[in-house]
C-alpha cells in the first residue's frame, strides 16, 4: 500500500477530507488495489485525476491484476483510454442489461460501410444501421451485427469499402438516445 501511495503521490498524513477530487480518487484506487479483494469494483475510479495519473491508474490496475488474479469490474464512460484492459463488455442501457460478451466479439460486430449512396443504401437494407454520415455522393454507415461471406461478396460487387470502428464509437452509438419528436 505504502508503494501505491507514493506512486499515486498521496501524502499518508493528509485527512482524507481535505484531499483533492483527484487525490481523494487516487485514494480510493489504492484502498481498491491494496485491498487484493476477490472482486474489485472501480467506478468511475479516475474522476478528478489529471492525464498521466490515469494513465498510472491503468498501469496499475494491470499490473495488479498480473500479479493477483481476480475479478476487476471497471465502470467507465472513458473507453477509449481504458479498452486495452477490457477483456469483456457489459453494456447497460436505460437499466436493462444491453449485452455481455467477450470484447472482441463485440468489436467485430461494429463496422462501417462506405462508399456511393445507392450500394451503401443497397448493401446495408437489411442490417441494423446505428449510424449514418454522408458528404455529397459519398454515404457511410455504421451498423452493428454480423458480417458473412455473401457480405463480403456483395461488398465486393457494390465496390464498398469496410473498416471497422472503435469501440468507444461503436458503446456511443448503441447508447445513445433516441431522439424524440417535438410536439
Amino acid at each position: 500500500m505504502h508503494q501505491l501511495l507514493k506512486r499515486f503521490r498521496v501524502s499518508k498524513d493528509l485527512e482524507v477530507a481535505k484531499l483533492s477530487k483527484g487525490m481523494a480518487s487516487a485514494m480510493q484506487v489504492v484502498i481498491g488495489l491494496a485491498s487484493r479483494a476477490p472482486v474489485t469494483i472501480f467506478d468511475e475510479a479516475y474522476l478528478g485525476m489529471d492525464a498521466p495519473a490515469r494513465e498510472l491508474f491503468y498501469k496499475e490496475v494491470l499490473n495488479d491484476f498480473m500479479e493477483h488474479p481476480r475479478l476487476i469490474i471497471l465502470s467507465t464512460h472513458l473507453i477509449s483510454e481504458m479498452e486495452t484492459l477490457f477483456e469483456e463488455v457489459i453494456i447497460i442501457k436505460n437499466g436493462r442489461l444491453f449485452t455481455h460478451e467477450d470484447k472482441e466479439a463485440f468489436q467485430q460486430r461494429g463496422y462501417r460501410i462506405t462508399g456511393d449512396e445507392q450500394s451503401v443504401n443497397e448493401f446495408s437494407k437489411d442490417k441494423t444501421i446505428v449510424a449514418t454520415q454522408q458528404l455529397g455522393p459519398t454515404k457511410s454507415v455504421m451498423i452493428y451485427g454480423s458480417f458473412t461471406d455473401d457480405d463480403q461478396r456483395r461488398l465486393a460487387e457494390l465496390n464498398l469499402e469496410r473498416s471497422f470502428v472503435s469501440l468507444q464509437d461503436l458503446f456511443i452509438h448503441l447508447t445513445e438516445e433516441e431522439n424524440e419528436d417535438d410536439e
